[in-house]
């Protein structure tokens, strides 16, 4: 699993600098609930993964959101326990300054 997340990442990461910023955060967005659900250390995973979303965003070339600690559970939490990632993507649209916006689902 976390094998696969990393080939994802990388493949990502080539592309970054071609896709539209929107699409962009889209794909950080199911990286980092991916990284999240496979949960790959026994203590550490919402650190590493929020690590991670800040390289994510700088090597897109994008401003990092910031995750802070007054919206984690009203907003940040519950996207873990929708199905599917588009919660996750609307909370990074929100974090990031877009809104709510309807994004195209990118398939693999």
């Amino acid at each position: 699993m976390m094998m696969d997340w990393v080939g994802d990442a990388c493949a990502r990461q080539r592309n970054a600098r071609s896709q539209s910023l929107q699409v962009n955060i889209q794909n950080i967005a199911d990286l980092h609930l991916r990284f999240e659900e496979i949960h790959p250390f026994v203590d550490g995973n919402g650190r590493t993964g929020r690590a991670l979303v800040w390289y994510l965003f700088r090597h897109a070339g994008i401003k990092p959101l910031i995750f802070t600690n007054w919206d984690k559970y009203a907003t940040y939490y519950p996207c873990f326990g929708e199905s599917g990632p588009e919660a996750m993507r609307r909370y990074f649209m929100r974090k990031t300054g877009f809104g709510i916006q309807t994004l195209p689902v990118q398939r693999k």
